[in-house]
């Protein structure tokens, strides 16, 4: 396993994800869909930065049944994830 890299927050409301995404002691934010597309929008976004599941710490906000798609796609594509 590799060391943390990437330390990824998601926001998760009906409409949408709030994305903090922080390397290297720097922070982005992006906003994506809470869609299907969305969520294939956000994994792309990850893995162009290079945020594979080895090196990826994911954590969602517990909002309920919110949550489980972007839990879902983010594991299909690769991503780390934890519940937090």
């Amino acid at each position: 396993m590799k060391d943390i890299a990437y330390i990824v927050g998601i926001d998760v409301s009906k409409h949408k994800l709030d994305i903090a995404f922080m390397t290297k002691g720097r922070m982005k934010s992006k906003v994506f869909d809470n869609t299907g597309i969305g969520h294939t929008q956000f994994g792309t976004w990850m893995l162009e930065r290079g945020a594979y599941h080895d090196s990826t710490h994911i954590c969602l906000k517990a909002t309920g049944p919110l949550q489980r798609g972007s839990r879902i796609d983010a594991g299909r594509h690769g991503l780390g994830r934890q519940r937090c």
